[in-house]
């Protein structure tokens, strides 16, 4: 999919505002203040401080720094994806079981890096289907395509989930007890 320029800002500006930031317009008497206005909201952009973040605040600790640590390194190039260390960490953490550490992690990810938030978001449905439901609860694939059957919304269910933490455990409960039925 291909998308314009137009597009692509209308896009980023929709994950932001999702994201909790805000924009601001303003008009400045001179081009230096104008400049100064760019370059501190830059600093600001690039400076979207985790620190004074409250969303990591009901994490656990090890889970915390792991979203951390995977944070600091999005966008390298020594990963196959930009955001593979955060899909790898949500990974880890749907394995150990802690379902509303992902919500709250997809949500430390999404605060911090917005515009690829929406990329990261697609993934978790996978990541709670292999990593929890099958791994951690250790269900079975069979039930869950019985379930599935039943269930074709599922995965734009949790994604719509994700941004309340307490929402998305209880779906994800609610799901793997509906599968483990089945």
């Amino acid at each position: 999919m291909t998308t314009n320029a137009k597009d692509r800002v209308r896009l980023q500006r929709e994950a932001r505002l999702l994201a909790g930031w805000h924009e601001v317009r303003t008009w400045v008497p001179s081009k230096k203040d104008a400049l100064d206005v760019q370059a501190l909201a830059r600093e600001r952009r690039a400076n979207a401080s985790l620190a004074q973040s409250t969303i990591g605040k009901d994490m656990n600790p090890k889970n915390l720094d792991k979203m951390l640590a995977a944070i600091a390194v999005q966008g390298s190039p020594d990963s196959s994806s930009p955001s593979g260390p955060v899909l790898d960490a949500l990974s880890e953490i749907a394995a150990e079981g802690d379902v509303g550490d992902v919500a709250r992690g997809f949500q430390l990810f999404a605060h911090s890096k917005p515009t690829n938030a929406k990329f990261v978001a697609a993934h978790i449905p996978a990541k709670i289907l292999n990593q929890y439901v099958f791994k951690h609860r250790g269900l079975l694939a069979s039930s869950f395509f019985k379930w599935e059957s039943e269930n074709k919304g599922w995965a734009e269910g949790l994604k719509q989930a994700l941004r309340s933490p307490t929402t998305f455990e209880a779906a994800v409960g609610t799901m793997a007890s509906a599968i483990a039925k089945t």
